[in-house]
């Protein structure tokens, strides 16, 4: 089941129900599906009905909702708000009655892409979102560009807007020189409008992770990024996405410039083979399969959602003449992990770190797989049964964890996560540190037990297969 393939050479307005219900920390969301994430049980016309206090017992009226995210007032001023925002939707473009107005809240306005935002399409609005966090990558062996130079892509990750500083999630391969064997020696970032010239903003690499193919660049002190309207991309749950969700890469193809692309996750989740950096090792990697157009120079570039927000990174493609358009994208849960993991090593010892992850020491295999479909997105998922088949001798598990231990959830910043996928586990490992106790629940002979373990061990490689993995 494991699949060869080539990396990629590296070459406003919100919806006003929900301004006014959380200052846009909801965006993207209709406010419909904010008032079933508060309690309201019902069909969207049910909910239009309790707009009018017609709700009854079975749920949260839209007042209510509104009073819970923060609304201050009468329901006569709640309802006069409503009055405004609809105002200020036919001042932007909405054509069509305030009736018409609330159900274009559900997002079901006929057109894909088109969630209700007043006058523009949600997939324009978070195109040009994911344009902000995006960047060009210059790599090369000369400061003026005129040694062997490679281009590609990256995501701002975090920044300091008021010191002109930012970090740069990317690809390892992107920034690697394969023929040199050893890092570029010159890095230019150029964010979306910024021409290819010797304008680019110096970065330097702060450290990079081979084996999971992602690298983080730091600019500092940087005017243009000072004074730009560049900023950090959102960051969503790569744990959440479905076949069919509908994605954005953005990136550098051919090294031409900025390029956004459409398609849809056609894969949540597999693994696939590819060529390490250096050319020296096949790589198993785990990431979503994407049908969106990607090629050369789009290493490193975001995948986002409809919402805008970054949900992974573009790493690899098939080449063959016997496939079309199968790419793929380090999952952002994965890539984001590597990152900090990077940032914190860089800054706590000043030079280029290369991060180190801890392990339990188990090989878990998946011993039973189902689909299901949740009622109220209508989208199908997959749990999986997740069961211990080896406990290393000398790993962090050894006398805590044992063979036929079904792993049930693990515990991260107080929250319990459920473990029902086989990449749960090494998704969490990337957050933790070397030293720490993690807590995990496991049923053992019909007894669910709670464990805790401490991380003292780690694993340069980690190998993935499709009926066990090692973590």
């Amino acid at each position: 089941m494991k699949k060869s393939v080539y990396l990629i050479i590296s070459v406003m307005l919100c919806v006003i129900f929900a301004v006014t219900l959380s200052a846009c920390n909801l965006q993207g969301k209709s406010a419909y599906e904010i008032a079933v994430e508060n309690g309201f049980q019902g069909t969207v016309n049910e909910w239009l009905d309790s707009l009018k206090g017609e709700s009854g017992d079975d749920g949260l009226s839209a007042y209510e909702v509104a009073l819970e995210n923060g609304f201050e007032g009468t329901i006569e001023e709640f309802f006069e708000s409503i009055n405004s925002a609809y105002g200020i939707a036919v001042e932007n473009g909405f054509e069509g009655s305030i009736s018409e107005w609330l159900q274009s809240l559900q997002g079901e306005k006929g057109e894909k892409g088109d969630k209700g935002d007043p006058g523009e399409s949600s997939l324009t609005y978070s195109v040009n979102k994911a344009m902000l966090s995006g960047v060009i990558v210059l790599a090369s062996t000369s400061a003026d560009l005129n040694g062997t130079t490679g281009a590609g892509s990256g995501v701002i990750y975090q920044d300091d807007k008021e010191n002109g500083t930012a970090y740069i999630i990317t690809n390892y391969h992107v920034v690697y020189n394969s023929n040199a064997r050893k890092l570029f020696d010159y890095f230019y970032v150029y964010l979306y409008g910024q021409l290819y010239s010797s304008d680019g903003i110096s970065a330097i690499c702060l450290g990079g992770s081979m084996e999971n193919d992602i690298a983080v660049l730091k600019i500092e002190n940087s005017d243009y990024y000072k004074n730009s309207i560049a900023q950090p991309a959102t960051i969503a749950s790569s744990d959440e996405v479905y076949p069919g969700d509908d994605v954005i890469a953005i990136g550098n193809p051919k090294g031409d410039g900025f390029s956004a692309t459409t398609g849809i996750i056609s894969v949540d989740s597999e693994y696939i083979d590819v060529n390490s950096a250096d050319k020296t090792s096949i790589i198993n990697m785990r990431v979503m399969r994407i049908d969106c157009a990607v090629n050369e120079g789009n290493s490193g570039g975001g995948l986002f959602n409809y919402n805008g927000e970054l949900i992974g990174i573009v790493n690899a493609k098939i080449i063959s003449t016997e496939v079309e358009n199968i790419g793929y994208a380090i999952p952002i849960k994965v890539a984001a992990g590597v990152a900090q993991k990077i940032i914190d090593g860089y800054n706590q010892s000043g030079q280029y770190y290369t991060p180190e992850f801890p392990v339990l020491g188990v090989t878990i295999q998946v011993t039973d797989s189902v689909s299901y479909l949740d009622e109220t997105t209508q989208k199908v998922g997959i749990k999986q049964t997740i069961e211990i088949v080896e406990v290393s001798a000398t790993g962090s598990s050894n006398g805590i964890l044992q063979v036929g231990d079904i792993l049930l959830s693990l515990t991260y910043e107080g929250q319990e996560i459920t473990i029902d996928r086989q990449f749960t586990v090494k998704n969490y490992l990337y957050y933790f540190d070397i030293g720490d106790t993690i807590t995990i629940k496991v049923l053992r002979n019909n007894e669910e037990k709670i464990l805790n373990i401490n991380l003292n061990s780690t694993a340069s490689t980690v190998s993935y297969y499709f009926n066990d993995s090692t973590v």
